[in-house]
């Protein structure tokens, strides 16, 4: 079962007392942070329980309808289709296009704010921007992938920190997932270079130095392949499966990790100790039709190559139910649908719901997506009571 008050909190990120159980190993956590900056956990999963829900949810399936609240045309100001958002805490959107290089603000209401930076190698410039993320006292957390940086931007006081990466060459990092008072917590992942293989992702907490503080290595990030074009020459391939995916409950200071073979789900407080762990039976689901045509006759595939990742998303709503955006999908009156399976917070398969739209972040009891078109949406919701099926 998941601890209803986890051990480290993102607004603190300090230890708080636990059971005496865990008092030893608490003391040695610490005593290895001061003599030992760096820390690779291995999973303890002999010190917590895995919670195995059966394959139908308690509530079955539900019914969920969306209806429109804000739609912010981004394009008309950004001049680009927006492909990375995220929300302070007086939900203002803040809103990117990875190669563009400029950040737009728009206001809860929709409405355009301003501008922040500009494409470049400066203190207020990006060049690549690979993740944004607000942290909880109002700043925003920039990745710039090509300078190999993390850039603290405060909105309020209209300063830019600039942070460099602790990194090998080979790696970079990907995502912000958390922000505490001590660091933050970012997804690294390793350049596509070398032979066919699989590929691994890292959970890293760096503190506001750039210093590396503890990872939760070798995590599947699918595979990397290896194909001669003749003369020597080489084209690198990669293969989106299987995957973990990875998402955060901020507000409880926990990180859900998904795997990509097995629908098993492994939850981490910020401080990179395991203290949940629950799973489902589930049957992967295999690639479509096109993908298969295009991919089978290619060297070196790995085994189970033609099968999905468990997810191809999650998040946290604000009841701290977590959803799981399966590879299951289906039509239904002219529409695509996506199966969502949702989890209370203490590991419980609870329901299963199909949506036609694809929530990017919950706040306010309110959900967010991307169009197609480049517009985000703010969306209303309704629930509907459902059929066990």
């Amino acid at each position: 079962m998941l601890p209803k008050n986890p051990v480290i909190h993102h607004k603190t990120a300090q230890l708080k007392e636990s059971d005496g159980g865990f008092a030893v190993i608490l003391v040695f956590v610490l005593l290895t942070n001061i003599l030992f900056p760096l820390r690779q956990l291995i999973a303890q999963d002999e010190l917590v329980e895995e919670v195995i829900n059966p394959s139908l949810p308690r509530q079955g399936t539900l019914q969920v309808d969306f209806s429109p609240d804000v739609i912010v045309d981004a394009v008309q100001f950004m001049r680009c289709v927006p492909t990375l958002i995220c929300l302070d805490r007086q939900g203002r959107i803040y809103a990117a296009n990875e190669s563009k290089g400029r950040i737009t603000l728009f206001r809860p209401d929709g409405y355009f704010q301003t501008f922040l930076g500009s494409r470049g190698s400066g203190e207020d410039e990006y060049r690549f921007i690979k993740s944004i993320s607000c942290s909880g006292n109002g700043d925003l957390l920039v990745l710039d992938s090509n300078a190999s940086r993390t850039l603290i931007v405060s909105v309020r006081e209209q300063d830019t920190r600039s942070i460099p990466w602790d990194l090998p060459i080979q790696k970079y990092q990907d995502r912000i997932l958390a922000a505490t008072d001590s660091g933050y917590v970012a997804l690294v992942r390793e350049s596509n270079m070398g032979e066919s293989r699989p590929l691994y992702c890292s959970l890293v907490f760096f503190d506001w130095q750039g210093k590396r503080r503890w990872v939760v290595p070798n995590l599947s990030d699918g595979y990397l392949l290896n194909l001669p074009q003749g003369g020597g020459r080489s084209r690198l391939l990669r293969l989106n499966r299987p995957k973990t995916m990875i998402c955060s409950d901020l507000e409880r200071g926990l990180l859900y990790l998904i795997g990509g073979e097995r629908y098993h789900i492994k939850a981490y407080d910020f401080g990179g100790r395991l203290v949940g762990s629950f799973s489902r039976p589930y049957e992967r689901v295999r690639i479509g039709e096109a993908e298969m045509q295009e991919v089978e006759s290619l060297p070196n595939l790995p085994e189970d190559w033609d099968l999905r990742s468990v997810a191809d998303y999650a998040l946290v709503d604000d009841a701290n139910r977590l959803w799981v955006r399966t590879a299951e999908t289906k039509k239904e009156g002219g529409k695509s649908l996506t199966a969502y399976d949702i989890f209370s917070p203490d590991g419980t398969y609870q329901a299963r719901v199909w949506l036609t739209l694809h929530p990017l972040l919950f706040f306010k009891d309110m959900v967010y997506s991307l169009d197609s078109e480049g517009r985000i949406i703010r969306w209303r919701i309704t629930w509907q009571a459902g059929k066990r099926k």
